[in-house]
């Protein structure tokens, strides 16, 4: 694994992350706000555990400990006081080997493009189904990972690469199912966090359902019916605040939020890390990239 240089591109990725995205006003909370009153509890479940992840991307995947979600991770790793808790040591330990993992899925082309091609699951998929236009269901679905997976979406919805196709692959969105979008890729571009700055040509695609393991062709009508119905479902019951949001990190992990976290959510929001935050977005994007790589752990000398 290249380390310095996969680092660096993620520092890179989220300097633009930081000057193009308004991630102040997310929906429903700011993810600073989430990383802060989650980062020091949840963090140290992910070092407890990770001793227990295989190394190979057959048995990740089914941990549902994928690329996207392992990417997700990364963000708490700019969180000084965390650093200060683990000791600097473990912190880039424990970095270092959460992008081991994500690496597993991948080749050396990925250092250069990250849509290269990837391992990709067995799946017995029907090459004969028919093509659709498949924008209102990539719309729909990607609407409800947001919902399911607030700030986090990648916990839900993962991404899969071969030479000329993108697998969308949803996961974790409450169906009771699963759903395999398969388009072609070309012009398709996004960042190492898996958020999607050209998409793929949804057109033409091929949709699956897979049902415990089960992989059938999909109806669109009934899909799309199946995913609005949810939407509605879940806006119903008004779940959307921060307790929601933590309580979403942990689940996807299969963790339970601790007792003495669920006092510190009630806690008030440091004014200051607000504006820090705001203030590092001023940085120009080349230099923020060198402090964020210094910050993950990187060093100029590597």
């Amino acid at each position: 694994m290249k380390y310095p240089q996969i680092l660096q591109n993620i520092a890179k990725d989220i300097a633009k992350v930081q000057h193009e995205s308004d991630v102040m006003s997310q929906w429903p909370i700011s993810s600073v706000r989430v990383l802060y009153y989650s980062g020091g509890f949840f963090i140290p479940e992910i070092e407890k555990s990770i001793t227990s992840w295989k190394n190979d991307p057959v048995s990740l995947f089914e941990q549902e400990l994928m690329p996207g979600k392992l990417a997700g991770l990364v963000f708490y790793f700019l969180n000084e006081k965390l650093k200060e808790m683990m000791g600097g040591e473990n912190h880039r330990t424990l970095l270092k080997t959460i992008i081991s993992k994500i690496m597993t899925f991948k080749n050396d082309s990925f250092y250069e493009n990250y849509t290269a091609a990837s391992w990709v699951p067995e799946w017995n998929l029907n090459p004969n189904v028919a093509m659709v236009d498949s924008r209102e269901l990539v719309f729909l679905l990607d609407n409800l990972a947001e919902i399911v997976n607030p700030i986090f979406r990648s916990f839900g919805f993962q991404l899969f690469f071969d030479d000329k196709h993108v697998y969308r692959y949803y996961y974790r969105l409450d169906l009771n199912q699963k759903i395999i979008v398969v388009s072609l890729k070309e012009g398709m571009k996004i960042d190492f966090f898996e958020h999607i700055i050209n998409p793929e040509n949804l057109d033409r695609s091929q949709i699956y359902i897979d049902k415990n393991g089960e992989i059938s062709n999909a109806d669109m009508a009934e899909i799309l019916e199946i995913v609005k119905g949810k939407i509605v479902q879940l806006k119903e019951k008004n779940l959307f605040n921060k307790e929601y949001v933590i309580k979403q990190i942990y689940s996807a992990f299969n963790y339970s939020i601790p007792a003495p976290q669920k006092v510190f959510i009630q806690s008030q929001f440091p004014k200051e890390i607000e504006e820090f935050y705001i203030k590092t977005c001023r940085i120009p994007e080349d230099k923020l990239s060198r402090i964020l790589y210094e910050a993950l752990g990187g060093s100029n000398d590597s």
